[in-house]
């Protein structure tokens, strides 16, 4: 949990992004509570001005741009150079928790939840190239990643009142099999509505 206190006498613009990273592994498959479809999963075509995408991974960008759920499964050798940001939006379970998993072939998983009340926008970031191999499951934020003025333009940064508290609650860490097969029931619970 974290807790922010304004200290000021004034409001006090806020973004936070809890960005909590896993390793990709070959064969998983990504499962969660935001429903595949672009109102739910919003692709980021552009990529910052020193990358230099690859006409594969611009090819990429737009098939999952069409169908976000391509990205579900960790397939071996497919590179994802630079990095692959999508912002996502989440159903809550009754206690009011989003839930994401990283499912292992062997059935254990990584997992990240967080509150939507709390943390409403975020992304999921993947990067799979030479150097780097890492996925942010979901990065639960107040923002997406597109800087303060991109963000304060799409409302997304927050505002607290002098003396004012904002909580944030997350959970995540890795589960076993047992605990896995739980969690995508409850996940399944949620997306059945």
């Amino acid at each position: 949990s974290l807790q922010v206190h304004n200290l000021k006498n004034t409001p006090m613009d806020f973004m936070y992004l809890a960005h909590v990273n896993f390793r990709p592994v070959d064969g998983a498959m990504l499962v969660d509570t935001a429903p595949d479809d672009p109102k739910h999963v919003r692709v980021r075509a552009t990529v910052p001005g020193f990358f230099k995408p690859s006409a594969a991974h611009r090819d990429l960008i737009a098939a999952l741009q069409t169908n976000p759920a391509l990205h579900r499964k960790m397939e071996a050798g497919r590179a994802i150079d630079p990095e692959l940001v999508m912002g996502m939006d989440f159903k809550s379970d009754a206690s009011g928790w989003a839930h994401s998993l990283q499912l292992m072939p062997d059935g254990s998983a990584d997992f990240i939840s967080h509150k939507p009340t709390e943390l409403g926008r975020g992304v999921r970031w993947i990067t799979r190239t030479a150097d780097q191999d890492a996925l942010g499951l979901f990065l639960p934020g107040t923002a997406e990643a597109d800087g303060y003025h991109a963000e304060k333009a799409k409302g997304n940064v927050l505002s607290i009142a002098p003396g004012a508290t904002y909580d944030i609650h997350l959970a995540f860490g890795a589960l076993n099999a047992k605990e896995a097969s739980e969690m995508q029931e409850k996940i399944g619970s949620v997306m059945r509505g």
